[in-house]
């Protein structure tokens, strides 16, 4: 650890900081566990959906053989492209009347006088 002053040229008690390394070693040991739990579920849920006979086993999807199949069939069977040019048409009504209202009011808020 470094002791430097708080301001340079103060008459101030020194502030320990901290060597850089020392930071990032400490945010890893306690983000990398966080990081694990939840990206390991994400890469399971796609090695299975991309290994056919897999079932439930990570690793017998992670042994392969993999493939585009199971959503070729999805796509194909279950009208999922339907749901996906629902889903984009309610996203884009959304944000664009989030951006009328929000320009609205940010040209009215400095109009507006307060108390």
């Amino acid at each position: 650890m470094t002791v430097e002053s708080a301001r340079p040229g103060a008459a101030s008690a020194p502030v320990a900081v901290p060597a850089p390394w020392r930071t990032s070693l400490v945010r890893w040991v306690w983000l990398g566990p966080l990081l694990v739990t939840m990206l390991v579920p994400f890469l399971w849920m796609v090695a299975i959906s991309l290994a056919p006979g897999a079932g439930e086993s990570l690793a017998r999807a992670l042994r392969g053989p993999w493939s585009l199949a199971n959503y070729r069939e999805l796509f194909s069977s279950a009208g999922v492209a339907r749901y996906i040019v629902n889903s984009t048409f309610v996203a884009i009504v959304v944000v664009v009347t989030n951006l009328v209202v929000d320009l609205a009011y940010g040209w009215l808020d400095p109009r507006i006088t307060y108390g």
